[in-house]
């Protein structure tokens, strides 16, 4: 069978400050109604067979609302939200989705790189995302969006 893969650095340090710090439990009270979960996997079947020209995910227009912009020397910082496309599919607290954009300050044009940045399992806020990721690729001219899991942090 071999050697197991080898966990990143990353990886390591989210698992050692997840245990650490965090002793929430995920999910613990179940994944919501049935019926939700089923219209999901309804949409999820839809998407993936092409849909039709009417698609109920798709996006037409999207208002997106921006917080003050925070800058330093290195970066400039935005933090904002937008109503989910599935809004109708999910509690109050998750309907709307949160996002942080992180940019550098000297080099950012139309072409400036952009890393979307995940969030692993557990992961509440933008914290370790922003320190370990968003900020260093700052600092090396490449840009940075991180956006909220549903059901945790501010959509908890």
């Amino acid at each position: 069978l071999g050697h197991p893969p080898m966990s990143s650095v990353a990886d390591k340090l989210f698992r050692v400050s997840k245990s650490t710090f965090d002793h929430s439990c995920l999910f613990s009270k179940g994944w919501g109604p049935s019926e939700i979960i089923r219209e999901a996997l309804r949409l999820s079947v839809l998407e993936q067979s092409g849909g039709t020209t009417h698609h109920p995910l798709m996006i037409q227009d999207i208002s997106i609302e921006y917080s003050p912009l925070k800058e330093t020397k290195k970066l400039l910082e935005w933090k904002g939200s937008f109503k989910s496309p599935v809004a109708h599919l999910m509690p109050e607290k998750s309907q709307r989705s949160y996002f942080k954009l992180v940019v550098p300050t000297t080099t950012f044009t139309p072409t400036t790189p952009l890393f979307i940045h995940f969030p692993p399992t557990g992961d509440q806020g933008y914290g370790l995302r922003s320190f370990f990721f968003a900020e260093p690729l700052a600092e090396k001219g490449v840009a940075s969006l991180m956006i909220e899991n549903p059901f945790y942090g501010l959509r908890k």
